[in-house]
């Protein structure tokens, strides 16, 4: 629940940083540029598994995840769950050769919106789920659009208030 002036309102991995996520959570946070939950720019190397990315916000564009294009930038995102973003979930600024981050097995919705993907990556452009699933080397697959109870479940947020009622919110 952060606001960065920018770039990273979660995580602002650059310079060669390697960062490992793992049952992590990465909600509300907000970037005035690029990259609301998290930005990963010049010779990054980022791991997500078994996390949430949740609504995020990044005013110009990347609200979960934004990936530059300085340098090497590679990892994978697999059964994690990017929802409800601001600023199209993913968005990849690709370099002229790969690697390129890998998407596996995620739960992607998009804020009121099918694009959840943009990039100059091949192929250029907006894309649905479907298309993420299309991109060529096997660089994403299992990916659905489809909330399911327990993926719900996992983004609720709970504190118990002993003083109020409820005594429990969401």
């Amino acid at each position: 629940n952060n606001a960065g002036d920018g770039f990273g309102g979660g995580f602002m991995l650059a310079n060669g940083t390697s960062a490992t996520l793992t049952a992590a959570r990465v909600a509300r946070n907000e970037a005035s540029q690029f990259g609301g939950g998290i930005f990963a720019d010049v010779n990054v190397t980022l791991n997500v598994s078994g996390s949430s990315i949740y609504r995020n916000t990044a005013g110009n564009s990347g609200g979960g995840l934004y990936v530059g294009s300085n340098g090497t930038n590679s990892g994978t995102v697999q059964t994690s769950a990017l929802v409800d973003n601001v600023g199209t979930t993913i968005v990849e600024q690709c370099p002229a050769s790969a690697p390129y981050l890998s998407y596996s097995n995620n739960t992607i919705v998009g804020n009121g919106t099918t694009t959840i993907y943009s990039g100059l990556c091949n192929p250029p452009g907006s894309l649905t789920v479907a298309g993420l699933n299309a991109l060529p080397s096997g660089r994403a697959s299992g990916n659905t659009a489809t909330l399911s109870l327990s993926t719900v479940q996992s983004l609720a947020h709970f504190a118990v208030t002993p003083d109020f009622y409820p005594a429990v919110l969401a």
